[in-house]
């Protein structure tokens, strides 16, 4: 457990049940700059010097924080090509995890955002958009329910289970992607 306290331009943290003390001298900033007197770095959510709700140059979408619609679908359809030759593979066991992780931190980006504006582009009113967004929303639970699925069975060490998820996964991405007009990559 962590305890800092922040006096003037000097830091103090104190490292709880180790006696550990780390004590560091913080550059004068001007006023108006960044962090000036609060100790925030820009864009670091919940601080201030950032804009309220958005993620630091480390959270979603890096620099900015906002994640796009392309950039969850790729962090979902990027594990993918390698899950395939492995995921029954036992000794992967740690690494199939974490893509499989990291394929559902995609889903839940994506499913919290629009329709990719290409495909809402093409519809012709504001009842159709939301009947897409919702569809879009839907098959994106869809997917995200196979992928816990698909992380339990790796835990469980049943590789077969597991490579099927991952085809059930594949044929719903298709299918969802055929609907909506949207060419793969892969």
């Amino acid at each position: 457990m962590k305890r800092s306290l922040q006096i003037g331009s000097v830091v103090m943290m104190t490292m709880l049940g180790t006696g550990a003390t780390v004590l560091a001298l913080q550059p004068e900033r001007p006023a108006g700059q960044p962090g000036n007197q609060q100790g925030g770095q820009p864009g670091q959510q919940g601080q201030p010097g950032g804009p309220p709700g958005e993620r630091g140059p480390r959270g979603p979408g890096g620099p900015g924080g906002v994640i796009s619609v392309e950039q969850a679908m790729r962090s979902m359809n990027r594990p993918v090509r390698q899950l395939r030759g492995q995921i029954g593979d036992a000794t992967k066991r740690d690494e199939n995890l974490r893509m499989i992780n990291e394929m559902q931190r995609g889903c839940v980006a994506a499913k919290g955002l629009p329709a990719p504006e290409g495909v809402l582009a093409n519809l012709a009113d504001d009842a159709a958009k939301a009947e897409t967004n919702e569809h879009y929303r839907r098959d994106l639970i869809k997917a995200l329910r196979i992928l816990v699925d698909m992380e339990v069975a790796v835990m469980d060490g049943k590789g077969d289970e597991a490579s099927k998820k991952l085809d059930e996964l594949i044929a719903a991405r298709d299918k969802a992607h055929e609907e909506m007009g949207i060419k793969d990559d892969e």
